[in-house]
This record gives C-alpha cells, structure tokens and sequence, in this order.
C-alpha cells in the first residue's frame, strides 16, 4: 500500500473534483475534501482493497456532502461563475460534444447535465470528469456496474433530447 501522503497527492485533485461536480461551491468542496482525506488517513485500517482508493475515497466524500446536506439542511445550486471554472477533459461518446460549439462545451454540458436528477448527474460527473469505470461508479453508489452503465445512458439520451428541444426552439 501506498503512503498516507502519497494518497493524499495523488488523489486529492479526483476528491476535489467530484465535489466541485456535486457541491456546485468551491469553498464547500475544498472544506469537504479536507474532511473526506482527514476520515481517509483516520480509517486508512479499514481500507479493504476491494475497490481502489480513489473508488474509496469518493465514496467518503459523497458520505460526507450527505452529511453536510443534512447539516445545513440545505442545497446549494450551480452558478455560471463556477462552471466556468471547473476544468473538464469532456470525452461523451456520441453527438453531445458533436453538437454543442467548441467554445460553451464545458459551459452547456455541466447546465445540461445539473438538470438531470441528482444520481444521474453525479453519475455523469463521476464519468467525465474523473475518467472512472462504470464499476467504479457501481461501487460508490453500492450498485451493480449495469445500474451505473443504465444511468449514464439514459442521461446522455435526456441531454441529446434537451440538444433536439433547445435547436427545435431556436428554428421557431
């Protein structure tokens, strides 16, 4: 096993940026990951190498986003500021990127995909964002690998239909 600051160097961007994704909030996401590597290095014993760590470790984040958002009993919403921030090396494998311009691909994809509903889109962003495997995903949700697959798909199928309905708009 690696060391503890190895871990946290070499998997810190991966945590940060699921919650960026999921947060929609800089400082929450910074202040949950700081939490999600301090529970990390404190339960690194219970790590049963079933998953990898960075499987492990979101799975951690998203517990404590949960516990956040019952905290403060509150959701926060994404603003364009933010979006334009966040980096995404989006690599969607039919017409999405096909369709939306060069210029507001990151900007349209993360508005299309903050519409869908919550699981989903956690589903896209664990996808694009963090380049993870569909069994990976499957692992944080405590799913199947064919449950995370059904849910990519039928979220990228809702965002090529939203694509069809904003273009049939513009036509009128």
């Amino acid at each position: 096993m690696q060391s503890i600051e190895d871990m946290c160097r070499n998997y810190i961007n991966d945590v940060y940026s699921y919650l960026i994704c999921i947060t929609h909030n800089k400082d929450i996401a910074e202040e949950l990951t700081q939490e999600t590597m301090y529970k990390a290095i404190k339960n690194l014993r219970n790590y049963r190498g079933d998953c990898k760590i960075n499987v492990w470790l979101c799975k951690i984040a998203r517990n404590e986003w949960f516990m956040y958002l019952k905290k403060n009993q509150k959701i926060n919403t994404i603003s364009l500021s933010d979006v334009k921030s966040i980096s995404l090396d989006i690599n969607i494998e039919d017409k999405i990127v096909d369709e939306l311009t060069e210029n507001n691909k990151r900007k349209q994809v993360y508005e299309l995909i903050s519409r869908l509903d919550y699981d989903t889109a956690q589903i896209m962003y664990l996808r694009l964002e963090n380049d993870m495997s569909f069994h990976e995903i499957g692992a944080i949700f405590d799913k199947t690998e064919r449950w995370a697959r059904v849910k990519f798909f039928r979220g990228k199928e809702k965002i090529k239909e939203m694509i069809r309905n904003d273009k049939s708009k513009e036509r009128m």
